[in-house]
């Protein structure tokens, strides 16, 4: 047992000397940097810094325009409750949501539905108007499929009766 406690001893003190060399030699390693890198350097972080303030800028338009299209769905429901002339409506109450965090996840998700059924509609008319031109080219294309067959018969009738001479 003690032979084998002291080889046990003596390769962890071999370890510990090549960690200690590794460590001191990476220590002596030069990491000097020039003039010239820094000045790299402060381009580079300034170039980020201002690529990460545009990209915030951006991404802070894009929440103004979105709280814009809540205020004005949120305009529009309440223009909308106020009306007791419309048949059939579902009455939407915003007392019950809490105010200061559902709402405008609510009214949000509203603008977007909104939004969603309308580029729908709008799809589907530039669908139907599609299909109209593709209808329309169709037929035309097999009004020309029709007169190839016929040329292509008047062809083989050719053939055919200068082979019969």
């Amino acid at each position: 047992m003690g032979g084998e406690r002291k080889k046990v001893f003596v390769g962890l003190m071999v370890a510990m000397i090549l960690g200690f060399a590794v460590y001191f030699r990476l220590w002596t390693i030069d990491y000097a940097i020039s003039s010239d890198d820094t000045e790299l350097i402060r381009r580079q972080f300034d170039l980020a810094n201002r690529e990460a303030s545009d990209e915030s800028a951006e991404w802070r338009m894009k929440y103004d325009e979105e709280v814009e299209r809540a205020a004005k769905c949120d305009k529009q429901l309440v223009e909308n409750n106020s009306e007791e002339n419309v048949p059939n409506r579902i009455p939407l109450s915003l007392d019950i949501i809490n105010i200061s965090a559902g709402k405008w996840a609510v009214l949000t998700f509203l603008c977007m539905w909104c939004a969603c059924i309308k580029q729908k509609v709008e799809d589907a008319a530039t669908i139907n108007q599609q299909m109209v031109i593709l209808q329309k080219e169709n037929m035309a294309l097999v009004g020309r499929m029709e007169a190839l067959k016929n040329k292509l018969e008047a062809t083989k009738l050719k053939c055919h009766s200068k082979l019969d001479r």
